[in-house]
């Protein structure tokens, strides 16, 4: 008799520590959707932020270079990349031009590039040598880069100025 009250009393207890554990996966479930939800929610905010970052950089930044190095104007390229040698895909690409002295600088302005972005802004270069006829000097503005990010730059022969420096 003991022995059954026992077993019985172990079962409940089971039973209790059974359900407890499904309480915890389904708290821990919903704890993943909202954390999910909330990450998403900050990329999107960080995504904005540097986009507004970089545009209020690029506007200071043209109007320091277009003052301390006496270039007369720094504008937009735009053109339609009909080959895909930038995207691998005909679409629209621009960048920032300075010219000085026949010197052509193609300038991109990143609030933190990646390989994939350094890629294309070399890829957009080679597409400025073939519509201008001039190979560009190719000049990356961001506000951090990593640094195996900075050695593949250098390899393609991107200078990048951050504001580390």
């Amino acid at each position: 008799m003991e022995l059954q009250k026992a077993v019985m009393e172990l079962q409940r207890a089971v039973a209790g520590l059974q359900y407890a554990v499904a309480q915890l996966q389904k708290t821990t479930s919903d704890l993943e959707t909202s954390f999910g939800g909330l990450k998403r929610t900050v990329s999107a905010v960080g995504r904005r932020w540097g986009v507004m970052a970089e545009d209020a950089f690029r506007k200071a930044f043209i109007e320091i270079v277009e003052k301390k190095l006496d270039i007369k104007e720094i504008k937009k390229w735009r053109v339609y990349d009909e080959e895909g040698i930038v995207y691998n895909e005909p679409c629209w690409v621009e960048a920032d031009i300075a010219i000085k002295n026949e010197k052509h600088i193609l300038i991109e302005i990143k609030s933190s590039p990646s390989q994939g972005d350094i890629a294309a802004f070399f890829r957009l270069g080679l597409l400025y040598e073939k519509k201008e006829g001039v190979k560009p000097h190719l000049s990356m503005l961001a506000v951090f880069i990593e640094e195996k990010d900075r050695e593949f730059a250098k390899k393609l022969g991107i200078e990048i100025f951050t504001s580390e420096e």
